[in-house]
């Protein structure tokens, strides 16, 4: 794992090369290759996305130890927002169908009771992210968005009026990424191999890969959206008090 802290000075196509996972990233905030020896900040600028932003998204994605430091500005908010959403879409729609068509085809070889399991095991999980991302799609986002538009138009958005507050997602918010500790144990220790292992090699690699992937993504929720979306309420609370 790459450790080293990107930096805004750092040529992005060099940060590329120390570590692919940065191309994800890239797919996500819709940055196009072809970068020349342009640095993070300077990509930042040309794409209209605000550096901090950029730069907490890239090292909480690319290094688990990296510890953020929130001295980032509101406007960094419709950015991470932007970010969390394709990670949404990439989750529904590409990744998490991808494994279910591989553990399908793994139940199909081995056609055991136990192998069925996970394949049960799997549809529940997939069911409890779906409901999970509905959750922040649904509700979450759009009260982001709506303190957002508040505080940048001046408007007196009355929280008060209303039963919701980010407190209540932090305080239901959830690991998504547990259950799948669970589901490379099964096919680790406690299915026998009978089979040719060239499925469940990828199964499990595509698994530690959405693990890896869910796990940044709540970081950057818990770690710096509900902090950040705590500042800004008491920032509105101050405005609606005076």
């Amino acid at each position: 794992m790459n450790t080293s802290i990107i930096l805004k000075n750092d040529v992005l196509a060099k940060v590329i090369h120390s570590n692919y996972q940065v191309l994800v990233v890239l797919d996500r905030m819709e940055i196009k290759l072809g970068l020349g020896n342009k640095t993070i900040e300077e990509v930042a600028y040309q794409y209209g996305i605000k550096t901090d932003a950029f730069l907490l998204i890239l090292n909480l994605f690319c290094n688990k130890k990296y510890t953020p430091v929130l001295d980032i500005g509101f406007d960094c908010i419709p950015n991470i927002l932007f970010y969390l959403k394709k990670s949404h879409t990439y989750f529904l729609e590409e990744k998490i169908p991808s494994i279910q068509g591989k553990i399908k085809q793994l139940v199909h070889e081995l056609h055991d009771s136990k192998s069925e399991m996970v394949e049960q095991f799997y549809n529940n999980y997939i069911e409890d992210v779906t409901e999970h991302i509905a959750y922040e799609t649904e509700t979450v986002f759009p009260y982001i968005e709506r303190l957002y538009e508040a505080y940048s138009n001046n408007d007196a958005f009355d929280m008060f009026s209303s039963d919701y507050d980010i407190n209540i997602y932090g305080e239901h918010h959830h690991d998504i990424e547990d259950v799948l500790g669970d589901l490379k144990n099964i096919l680790i220790r406690h299915l026998p191999q009978v089979e040719n292992g060239n499925i469940r090699r990828t199964v499990l690699q595509q698994l530690f890969e959405l693990e890896s992937d869910l796990f940044s993504h709540t970081r950057i929720e818990d770690e710096v959206l509900i902090p950040l979306v705590k500042k800004l309420e008491d920032n509105l609370r101050l405005v609606i008090s005076k």
